[in-house]
């Protein structure tokens, strides 16, 4: 690859090359960051993919690792077609680096692992960037294009009985987000939906071969739909959510008779100081929304939070149902962390334009970090 005579740009080899990363990782991130766990890296960038083991693009001036960028493969639907996505993620310089050598070397390996990835036959790269991040991808120079920006989307739930601290953290986050309106009032919102949808709530096992099956039905009628997405068969979410060395996820479906009508997948988190109940990813058949918010419903029941969390596109099936289900979207002002995804077409029947934002059905668990 391209670059002046001490540094090189060579592929990231998962295994081999982890330690090194990692290494540069915890420079960045820090050693104590969750994601510079080795099993963290075993999992994103190993053969469990169903896409495909990962890779990526490491740059090194006078045999130093000072820069990374790693590629996890991604499988997607757009238009009826299959296509191959690269996610990007993992992009960091050293910060033993100068201020002018940091911006050089992070144009660099930006560039660098577009060429890998097309060179690799991806059709698409996507990504969901930090604000500095952002504006370097998204320059002239590198040519990435906004495709969506997920709303926070919060239900306040009741506090529990034996921490009013916890309520008035609720009061008090209610207020920050510019909300106006209390649990009781999302309470009352959320109990009109229940009764609406014909079937049962019931756990889900993503090892079992019946549920596969009940899943893998789901994903392709909801595909024939809404047709833009990474791929949410049973295998993808197995590896997703199942196999995840850090974090532990509920999925919860919505069965009536021999089918499931939907799925919604959660965890929960310690946010904003206080117990967070986050739905982190959903597939919802489009004749059935009520049973989604149903499916929330009991999570939310289930989980004894202070607040529930989602981000969720406006329009979109999952922000529908998560109205359903009393959930409030967060004026963009008062968003602590907004993001982007951006996108990048690759291959050259993909070059004409970007991933359809009306279309492109985000969870929250395309990301690697939830």
């Amino acid at each position: 690859m391209s670059g002046a005579s001490d540094t090189r740009v060579d592929p990231f080899r998962p295994g081999t090359d982890d330690a090194e990363a990692l290494g540069l990782r915890a420079e960045v991130w820090g050693a104590d960051h969750p994601h510079s766990h080795p099993a963290f890296f075993r999992w994103l960038f190993g053969a469990g993919n169903p896409a495909g083991p990962g890779s990526g693009v490491m740059l090194r001036r006078a045999g130093r690792l000072v820069g990374f960028a790693g590629l996890c493969p991604r499988l997607a639907q757009l238009g009826g077609t299959a296509v191959r996505v690269a996610h990007g993620l993992d992009y960091m310089v050293s910060p033993g680096v100068s201020a002018a050598a940091s911006g050089r070397f992070a144009l660099r390996v930006a560039a660098d692992w577009a060429t890998f990835a097309r060179q690799g036959g991806y059709d698409f790269g996507i990504n969901f960037p930090n604000a500095n991040s952002r504006r370097l991808l998204t320059s002239d120079r590198l040519g990435w294009q906004p495709v969506l920006a997920p709303a926070l989307m919060v239900r306040p739930l009741a506090a529990p009985a034996t921490s009013i601290v916890a309520g008035g953290a609720v009061r008090r986050l209610a207020l920050r987000f510019g909300l106006g309106v209390g649990a009781g009032a999302l309470a009352v919102r959320a109990a009109a939906t229940r009764g609406r949808a014909a079937g049962a709530v019931r756990a889900v096992d993503l090892g079992s071969a019946a549920d596969a099956a009940l899943i893998d039905a789901l994903w392709h009628r909801v595909a024939a739909v809404r047709d833009a997405g990474l791929l949410r068969d049973a295998a993808a979410l197995r590896w997703r959510y199942g196999q995840h060395p850090l974090y532990r996820y509920r999925m919860l479906g919505w069965q009536d008779g021999d089918r499931m009508d939907a799925l919604v997948i959660t965890a929960q988190r310690h946010l904003f100081g206080m117990d967070c109940l986050l739905v982190v990813d959903a597939l919802i058949d489009p004749g059935r929304p009520a049973a989604a918010a149903r499916l929330v419903g009991d999570a939310i029941r289930a989980s004894g939070a202070a607040l529930a969390v989602a981000q969720a596109v406006p329009g979109h099936d999952l922000a529908g149902a998560l109205r359903r289900a009393g959930f409030l979207a967060v004026p963009e002002r008062f968003n602590p962390k907004p993001f982007q995804m951006v996108a990048l077409p690759l291959a050259v029947q993909a070059r004409s334009g970007a991933l359809p934002a009306s279309t492109w059905q985000f969870g929250w668990g395309d990301m690697d970090v939830v």
